[in-house]
C-alpha cells in the first residue's frame, strides 16, 4: 500500500477537485462548483450538509478528506469530501452564492446568508485529511465509501429494521415492548433478530390514526404510549404476524388508509375472538379455585412455541411401565416424558467420529428438560456437519456455507432415489425439506438473551430432522463403503 499522510489542513488551503467524477470535467473552481450545487438539488442539499456542520460544531470526524498535493506549492486537491469543502467554503463565504455564473436560487442565497450569520464561526476552520501520494493511490478506498457494500468489501446499508433499532423510534419501542411481554412468536422474533423484518409494511398499518384510535395507542417518531394496553399488545401482535405470513403487504389493500379498512375490522375480529378466550379461561380458573378443584394455570406457551410433540415410529407415545388394567378399563397410557432428545434408533449410520459423539450426547448425555439451548446448538451442529459431509462424499461437491450445505443436500436427498433409502423416503424428505428454516431458527434463538427456548420446540425440532439425517447417514455409509471397494 503505497504511504498516505493524516494531517490538519486550513479550509483556504483545499481546491475542488475539477475532476469530480460527479460532473464531467471543469477548467476552474467556479464551473467546478456550479456544476456540485446542480447535481445536489441546486444547492439544497449542500445547504442541509452545512446547516448539519453548524448544528454538531464539525465534520464527522471518522470522515476524513482524501486529498493529495497541488501542483501549487501548499495546496491540496480534494478527492473525496467535496461537498464538505462547498458546504464549509459557502458558510464562510455566503457572498459568493450572490455570483450569476453559479445559477443559485434567491432562496438558496438567503438561507445560506441566514445561516452565516446565526452560528457565525462555529463552523471548522481546518480540517482534518488523508494525503494521499497520487490519485490513483486514493481510488480504490474511495471506490468503496460510494459504490455500495462490494460483496462485504464496502458499507453495507443499513436495513429500515436497523435504522429504527439504532434511533429507537417510536415503532422499535413499540416492538420491544411486544417482546418484553411475550407477544411474539418465534417466526416474528428469528425475523427481527436476523433484520428481516419488514417494519415499514408493520408501519403501513400500525401508523394509521385510525388503526391507533380503534385499538388504544399512539406511536410518535420518540415513543409509544397506551390507553389500552391489553388490546394494543394484541393488535399489534396479529399485525407483526401478518408482516411475516406476508398478509400485510403493499399493494392492493394497502395502497391508501381507506382500502385497509378491511384488514382493521379482520384485526378487531381476531382481538376480540382472542380477549373472549383469555376471558373464558379466567373464568374457569376463578371456578375451579371457587369450587376447590385442581386447575392449570393459563399458558399461552403453547400457542406461540407451536404444536405438541407428536408421536412417529421413531418416538413411543406410552410408557412401558403403565398398566392398562383389566379389559374393560377405562384407564390409558400416559404420554412417556423422554429424558434426552435424540433415541438410539433415530440415525443407524453415522461413520464421522464428530458426528457419533453429538449423537450420543443427544441421546444419553445432555436433558433436554433441563438443557434446552445446549440441545439446540448440538441439534445445529449435527445438522451442519452432516449436510457438509454429504455435499462431499454423496455429490462430490464442494462445501460452501452451513445454509447453503443444508439447502443442497436438501435438494439431492428430494430429487434422487438410492438403494439405502426406506420405503417412507419422500415423506421424510418433505419432512427434512424445512430443516433449513429451523436450522436458522435454531441459530438464532439459542444465541439470542431475550428468546425463551423450551423443550417441546427442540424435540419437535429433532423430529423435523432426525429422518432425513438418517437418510443423509445411510447414503454417506453407502457412498463410503464403494470408494472403499474400489480403491482396493
Amino acid at each position: 500500500m503505497s504511504k498516505f499522510t493524516r494531517t490538519y489542513v486550513s479550509v483556504e488551503q483545499l481546491d475542488l477537485d475539477v475532476s469530480n467524477p460527479r460532473f464531467k470535467p471543469e477548467t476552474n473552481q467556479t464551473e467546478a462548483m456550479r456544476n456540485l450545487l446542480s447535481v445536489e438539488k441546486d444547492g439544497e442539499k449542500v445547504l442541509e450538509l452545512a446547516s448539519d456542520i453548524c448544528r454538531v460544531g464539525g465534520l464527522d470526524p471518522a470522515e476524513s478528506l482524501y486529498v493529495m498535493e497541488s501542483e501549487t506549492p501548499g495546496r491540496y486537491i480534494v478527492l473525496d469530501g467535496n461537498r464538505r469543502l462547498t458546504a464549509l467554503r459557502l458558510l464562510s463565504q455566503p457572498t459568493t452564492l450572490d455570483r450569476e455564473e453559479l445559477e443559485v436560487s434567491p432562496t438558496i442565497r438567503n438561507r445560506f446568508k441566514k445561516l452565516h450569520a446565526e452560528f457565525f464561526g462555529k463552523w471548522p476552520q481546518e480540517v482534518d485529511v488523508v494525503i494521499s501520494p497520487n490519485r490513483e493511490s486514493a481510488r480504490h478506498f474511495i471506490h468503496l465509501r460510494h459504490t455500495g457494500e462490494n460483496a462485504g468489501a464496502g458499507r453495507s446499508a443499513w436495513s429500515a429494521l436497523q435504522i429504527a433499532r439504532f434511533d429507537n423510534t417510536g415503532t422499535w419501542q413499540c416492538i420491544q415492548k411486544l417482546r418484553a411481554n411475550n407477544r411474539l412468536n418465534l417466526d416474528v422474533t428469528n425475523r427481527i433478530d436476523s433484520s428481516a423484518f419488514e417494519i415499514t409494511n408493520f408501519e403501513r398499518v400500525v401508523l394509521t390514526r385510525e388503526f391507533q384510535t380503534k385499538f388504544g395507542f399512539k406511536i410518535t417518531s420518540t415513543s409509544v404510549e397506551f390507553s389500552n394496553e391489553h388490546k394494543a399488545m394484541l393488535a399489534l401482535s396479529i399485525v407483526a404476524e401478518d408482516v411475516v405470513s406476508q398478509r400485510v403487504h403493499t399493494r392492493g389493500e394497502f395502497d391508501t388508509v381507506n382500502k385497509m379498512q378491511g384488514y382493521f375490522s379482520e384485526v378487531e375480529a381476531k382481538v376480540d375472538a382472542k380477549m373472549e378466550q383469555e376471558k373464558s379461561k379466567q373464568d374457569a380458573h376463578q371456578n375451579s379455585e371457587s369450587s376447590g378443584e385442581p386447575s392449570s394455570p393459563i399458558d399461552n406457551t403453547q400457542e406461540r412455541q407451536g404444536q405438541d410433540e407428536k408421536t412417529s415410529p421413531h418416538q413411543p407415545s406410552s410408557d412401558p411401565s403403565a398398566e392398562t388394567g383389566d379389559a374393560g378399563s377405562q384407564n390409558t397410557r400416559k404420554p412417556r416424558k423422554r429424558k434426552y432428545v435424540a433415541e438410539k434408533s433415530d440415525i443407524t449410520s453415522i461413520t464421522n467420529r464428530k458426528c457419533h459423539e453429538i449423537f450420543r450426547e443427544l441421546r444419553e448425555g445432555v436433558a433436554v428438560e433441563s438443557a434446552p439451548y445446549a440441545c439446540a446448538l448440538l441439534i445445529r451442529s449435527l445438522l451442519e456437519i452432516t449436510c457438509e459431509i454429504y455435499v462431499k462424499t454423496v455429490m462430490d461437491g464442494k462445501a460452501k456455507g452451513y445454509t447453503t450445505n443444508i439447502s443442497t443436500a436438501t435438494g439431492h436427498l428430494l430429487g434422487n432415489s438410492y438403494s439405502t433409502d426406506s420405503p417412507d423416503k419422500a415423506t421424510i424428505s418433505e419432512s427434512f425439506k424445512t430443516s433449513a428454516e429451523t436450522y436458522e431458527q435454531l441459530c438464532s434463538t439459542a444465541h439470542n438473551q431475550y428468546n425463551e427456548l423450551s423443550a417441546e420446540h427442540v424435540k419437535a425440532t429433532w423430529g423435523s430432522v432426525r429422518g432425513g439425517l438418517d437418510l443423509l447417514w445411510k447414503r454417506i455409509h453407502h457412498k463410503e463403503q464403494a470408494n472403499l471397494k474400489q480403491n482396493n
